[in-house]
């Protein structure tokens, strides 16, 4: 009998400590605890669809430059998707950008983006 009991105390704590890891990452966290991560400007969604204007060549590499995913921000967006599994019904469109984020795909998209940029343009 004593032994059920901690299993379903250490069970209740593991569930406690998962949701709470959860719900700090996903209402922002602590407002004292500054965190290194940023919110990319595009969605992935909308980076596939991003159309390149050669008259504004310059700004668009610049732009496309800035939105690089660190490996912090992977690692992050990994963990969130990791902790939040009920996202995929509440907030499906936001869990898929994480995880395009976390699995690299999303810098891939943007070297794509960099790459056609000369070519389509010119140097």
């Amino acid at each position: 009998m004593i032994n059920i009991a901690r299993r379903l105390k250490r069970g209740c704590g593991i569930f406690v400590i998962t949701v709470s890891l959860g719900s700090v990452s996903a209402c922002g966290g602590n407002a004292n605890v500054q965190r290194n991560v940023r919110q990319a400007p595009l969605a992935y969604y909308d980076l596939q669809r991003y159309k390149i204007d050669c008259s504004r060549k310059k700004e668009q590499i610049e732009f496309l430059q800035s939105m690089r995913v660190t490996a912090d921000d992977r690692l992050y967006y990994y963990i969130h998707n990791w902790l939040t599994p009920w996202e995929a019904v509440t907030d499906p469109e936001a869990r898929y950008n994480r995880a395009m984020i976390a699995q690299g795909i999303f810098n891939d998209e943007l070297n794509q983006k960099l790459i056609r940029i000369p070519m389509t343009c010119g140097h």
